[in-house]
């Protein structure tokens, strides 16, 4: 698998395709993610579940 950085979109397909992470969540539809890194060293989101306030996951990539 060739290297990509990841955006608000990618991300939650990442989430989603990874089972470790989709666990976290009960609703995989109500995903949404900000990014809140400045984008120098690495990328850095935040991704909720807007259907369920408490469950919420910090997700860091690093730039090559």
């Amino acid at each position: 698998m060739a290297y990509r950085a990841l955006d608000e979109t990618s991300i939650l397909d990442y989430i989603r395709n990874r089972p470790k992470l989709k666990m976290h969540f009960s609703d995989l539809s109500a995903l949404t993610a900000s990014e809140v890194g400045d984008g120098n060293l690495n990328l850095v989101f935040i991704v909720r579940n807007n259907s369920h306030s408490s469950e919420a996951m910090i997700i860091k990539q690093a730039l090559p």
